[in-house]
C-alpha cells in the first residue's frame, strides 16, 4: 500500500517516503500540516498577499464584509463551474483523441501488412 500526502492548495500528492510507525508518521503529519493559520487580529502566520488583503478590508462594517463575501463565494461558484465544463470539455476531447489514435494504429498496421504482401 501506497500513502500520500496532500498538502492544502495542492492537489497532486506526493508519495509518503519516511517511516511506518506511529512516531515517524505523526512527525511528519504535524511538519506539514501544523503551520500557523493566519490570524486577522495579529497578522501573524500571514503571506503579504493576505495582509494586503485584510488592510484593504479592514475597517468595513459587518454588512460590507457579508457583501464581499458573497461577491468572493459568487466567484469561487464561478470558478469551480468553469474548471468544471473545461474538464469535461477535455474528457470528451481525450476520449475523441483516444478513438481516431487506435483507428490511426490499426490503419497502419494493415497498411504495413499490405506493404509487405506486395513486395
Amino acid at each position: 500500500m501506497t500513502e500520500s500526502s496532500y498538502i492544502l492548495g495542492i492537489l497532486q500528492g506526493k508519495d509518503y517516503q519516511q517511516g511506518r510507525d506511529f512516531d515517524s508518521m505523526k512527525q511528519f503529519t504535524e511538519s506539514k500540516l501544523n503551520k500557523p493559520m493566519c490570524d486577522v487580529a495579529t497578522k501573524k502566520g500571514c503571506a503579504k498577499n493576505e495582509i494586503g488583503f485584510i488592510e484593504k478590508h479592514e475597517g468595513k462594517s459587518a454588512e460590507e464584509i457579508k457583501a464581499v463575501l458573497t461577491e468572493k463565494a459568487d466567484e469561487l461558484k464561478a470558478i469551480k463551474k468553469e474548471k468544471s465544463d473545461a474538464e469535461a470539455d477535455l474528457k470528451a476531447k481525450q476520449k475523441d483523441w483516444k478513438k481516431k489514435e487506435s483507428a490511426l494504429n490499426k490503419a497502419s498496421s494493415i497498411l504495413k501488412q499490405m506493404e509487405s504482401a506486395a513486395k
